[in-house]
């Protein structure tokens, strides 16, 4: 089969082993406790293995290098250096895709969950909530937002208050899974104003986008544009918002996770 469906479910081989595309595809976009999890069974299967195999340079001395490679092939060692190599690659990918974990502790995490809740709330407020000094305070939030833990300070507005009437889910399905038609369909999204937010997901769509506008006639001149006038898009499927139950960026926090 040649759909783009069936390119999407093609198989990558490692060791041996087949792992789907859309499956790996969606271990990789799972949370932070993976990658966590990762590390430590990389420390627990054999801290000395993976010393020496990290970083991968090559020995200097002849027999050194020989007594690797023996190592290397021999049938006690196979699978626990096949593991380790194999978390190893895990672990790489998952961090470009998630990053690297930030150094939060338990304050931190308690700052977040209250600014997310309300970031206007004043500094000696937050203090005696997570026991700092206002100063303290102002200093955390400000190494929070230096590195990019608080991405933004935003506002939720009403959208029926400024005439955004209407608001759809719409599943979007391009015609070619090729790396540069991707990356110009993401930045199509991200410079167009209607489009609220987009999400590059697995499953039978490539997108998932939330579109708002002022009304269904709108909303037709918009597909027009976007959609029927972008030759890479095969096919897309509206979904109109008949309530908006809820509307938040804030993240679940369970502060006692942290140290």
């Amino acid at each position: 089969m040649n759909s783009p469906f069936a390119r999407k479910n093609r198989v990558c081989t490692v060791f041996g082993g087949g792992i789907p595309l859309r499956g790996l595809t969606a271990v990789l976009m799972t949370t932070r406790a993976l990658h966590n999890r990762l590390l430590a069974c990389r420390r627990l299967l054999s801290p000395g293995v993976a010393r020496r195999q990290e970083p991968l340079k090559r020995p200097r001395n002849a027999g050194t290098r020989r007594r690797l490679a023996a190592s290397l092939v021999a049938p006690e060692l196979a699978e626990k250096h096949r593991l380790i190599y194999l978390m190893s690659c895990f672990n790489a990918v998952i961090t470009q895709f998630l990053g690297t974990a930030m150094d939060i502790d338990r304050i931190d995490a308690r700052l977040i969950a209250e600014v997310q809740r309300n970031n206007r709330t004043p500094s000696e407020v937050l203090g005696e909530t997570v026991g700092l000094s206002p100063t303290a305070v102002q200093r955390r939030l400000k190494r929070l937002r230096t590195e990019g833990v608080i991405e933004s300070d935003v506002a939720i507005v009403n959208p029926k208050a400024i005439g955004q009437n209407v608001a759809m889910v719409v599943l979007v399905g391009l015609e070619r899974e090729r790396s540069d038609i991707i990356d110009h369909f993401k930045k199509a999204i991200r410079i167009t104003p209607q489009v609220m937010a987009g999400y590059y997901v697995t499953g039978d769509a490539d997108f998932v986008l939330i579109v708002t506008t002022e009304d269904m006639e709108r909303y037709e001149s918009f597909t027009r544009a976007f959609f029927y006038g972008n030759a890479d898009v095969k096919w897309f499927k509206t979904m109109v918002v008949m309530d908006r139950v809820k509307a938040s960026f804030a993240l679940p926090i369970d502060a006692e996770r942290f140290k």
